[in-house]
């Protein structure tokens, strides 16, 4: 179930301890509120990780023999603006929030990392290209696969819900709440209000549509432009609420209790209020539809078939290379080459083409080859693609798949720089590493990598 509460816009804050500065200088581009014992700690204060004994941290910074460096401080809990990114080596990440600098004017970043049963906010210098970690009796640690905290400036704009495009022909529409009309023709809002997740990896926003002279919630994929909804029982769910501010979250709920500020979609053809819940199950976090008289969240998921998420067009030697083609890298002769993909022995595999000569190449798990016939990736639909790094295969929000392996398993699109070049690669999420080999170069495999993904 799911609601909406209004209030007032409140900026996330991070935490900085009270102190004298002696030598580093602190950074200004990020609002840090002052605090001691004396104070209350802000509730919009950034969660950062926990400890050992099971204790939140929050992103903090204190001065430390003339530096300014991150801290560990225990704040209440929100976060909006910032978020956490993977990343490794030391790389500058854009919007990286940073503390201040060192007492010899190295700038000094927020990173954190999983050790010691916990998720412990560390030190970045770029220089060093480690998070280091250290935290009471136990070891210090240097990582060089860590997460960085980024900053993400947002227009303050009301979370909206999704609504399909449907002919209403019994229940009535719920105005209560802020829905936008979404079709194959719309690109689907950047205020989208998420819902879960399907077994094939797809984030499912919180939809509507008419069905049966019903109005009933929907799970809306963007990728595949269509939405799906529910018939099935299960006993528990997860509901959504309003947060303080303007947006949703999710509750839990049982047994069809009326919570309040819950949303609803409208009503049934009987003019049931009909709400909006989720459940853990089937490996997905799905949106279900919720009648409090049933007293149960009803989830069915059709296992439809994978569909492509992108725009590929089919290329060879003779066929106009696209405008919007998407480019790549380059290989070891000095070629630009654009992301393709081919079908080889039932698998689907990232490829490299190389458009001069019309030629694919692209690898397996253990061998490489080439073909003439492929499909390159081209951007629309106001859509772009960058290049995010990431390492041991953990999933990114928007990855490129270029398909499935034979095994049922998605193909994401990755590359590194090897052998004087910067080659695509292929990513199985299973293996945890990119698959790079070109021609009669040495197969290498790549625990850090770049991955591409949509925006």
């Amino acid at each position: 179930m799911f609601s909406t509460k209004s209030s007032a816009f409140v900026a996330v804050l991070l935490v900085q301890l009270a102190t004298l500065i002696q030598g580093g200088v602190y950074s200004t581009e990020d609002k840090w509120v002052l605090i001691d014992k004396t104070m209350d700690l802000p509730e919009e204060a950034v969660l950062g990780g926990f400890d050992p004994d099971g204790y939140y941290n929050y992103v903090g910074r204190v001065v430390y023999s003339s530096s300014i460096l991150p801290a560990r401080v225990l704040v209440s809990n929100a976060t909006v603006s910032y978020h956490w990114i993977r990343s490794f080596d030391g790389y500058r990440e854009k919007n990286a929030v940073a503390v201040g600098t060192s007492a010899t004017n190295d700038r000094v970043f927020i990173c954190r990392v999983r050790c010691d049963e916990s998720l412990f906010i560390g030190t970045l210098y770029l220089a060093k290209r480690m998070c280091i970690v250290k935290y009471d009796n136990l070891p210090l640690r240097q990582f060089d696969k860590y997460e960085i905290l980024v900053r993400e400036h947002h227009n303050f704009n009301q979370k909206i819900l999704l609504q399909m495009v449907a002919h209403i022909q019994g229940g009535v529409y719920s105005t209560e709440d802020n829905w936008a009309l979404v079709d194959r023709t719309r690109d689907l809002p950047e205020e989208a209000v998420l819902g879960g997740y399907d077994p094939e990896g797809y984030y499912n926003y919180v939809g509507r549509v008419t069905y049966v002279s019903s109005i009933l919630p929907a799970r809306v994929v963007a990728e595949l432009q269509r939405a799906t909804y529910n018939t099935d029982t299960l006993n528990f769910a997860t509901v959504l609420v309003s947060n303080a501010t303007v947006s949703y979250h999710w509750i839990r709920s049982f047994d069809g209790y009326r919570e309040k500020n819950a949303v609803s979609v409208g009503t049934d053809s009987v003019n049931n209020r009909v709400y909006i819940c989720r459940i853990r199950c089937d490996d997905g976090l799905f949106i279900g539809t919720l009648y409090l008289s049933k007293r149960k969240c009803i989830v069915k998921y059709d296992n439809f078939p994978l569909h492509n998420e992108h725009v590929w067009i089919a290329g060879n030697l003779s066929y106009a290379v696209p405008d919007k083609a998407v480019l790549g890298g380059f290989d070891p002769y000095g070629f630009n080459t654009y992301v393709g993909r081919v079908k080889y022995l039932n698998n689907i595999l990232p490829a490299r083409v190389v458009v001069e000569t019309g030629v694919a190449y692209f690898n397996t798990e253990t061998a490489s080859s080439k073909l003439l016939v492929y499909d390159l990736l081209v951007a629309g639909n106001n859509r772009t693609f960058v290049w995010a790094r990431s390492f041991d295969g953990f999933f990114e929000k928007g990855a490129v798949a270029v398909g499935t392996t034979v095994q049922n398993e998605r193909v994401f699109c990755c590359r590194a720089k090897t052998d004087g070049a910067i080659l695509i690669g292929t990513l199985i999420p299973s293996q945890k590493v990119c698959i790079i080999k070109h021609e009669s170069l040495a197969l290498r495999k790549f625990d850090k990598y770049e991955v591409l993904v949509a925006k």
